[in-house]
């Protein structure tokens, strides 16, 4: 007599995907709170801004953000330049990454007391989602036709 051993059905790439969302939300309402982002609200998101991204950089450190239009990074870019701002970079970067994090909201706080990179991952990030890639990753998807 031959032993039948059950499997678990193999899951499809899209039920693997929800599940891990699935999961995602409730570590979210659980590490987080009422005030942390549900299916609802990111699919409100996507629906308003096309692109949205998730950056876990901690167990305690989790970041909804999306990518910025062209008209909003003109006005940045144009405000930065008329900021009389040491430096411009760190202003355009923050202002960046205030304009397009969708959770948790990033406030003066947010800015002074978090830790040195986070800002600059979150921007690059932003960045990525915008289309703004290294002159290299374009290069490797670019096909002479």
């Amino acid at each position: 007599m031959s032993e039948e051993t059950t499997k678990a059905p193999e899951l499809t790439e899209e039920q693997a995907e929800e599940q891990a969302r699935t999961k995602m939300y409730a570590y979210l309402q659980k590490n987080f709170g009422s005030t942390a982002p549900n299916a609802e609200k990111v699919a409100e998101w996507k629906q308003r801004y096309r692109r949205v991204r998730l950056l876990p950089l901690s167990d305690d450190e989790v970041y909804f953000v999306r990518a910025i239009k062209r008209s909003e990074y003109k006005a940045i870019l144009k405000s930065s330049q008329a900021s009389g701002s040491d430096d411009v970079e760190t202003f355009l970067r923050e202002r960046i990454v205030s304009a397009c994090t969708l959770w948790p909201v990033m406030d003066a706080a947010q800015f002074d007391d978090g830790f040195a990179g986070t800002i600059d991952d979150l921007y690059q990030v932003i960045m990525d989602a915008s289309n703004f890639v290294s002159q290299e990753a374009l290069f490797t998807v670019v096909r002479e036709l």
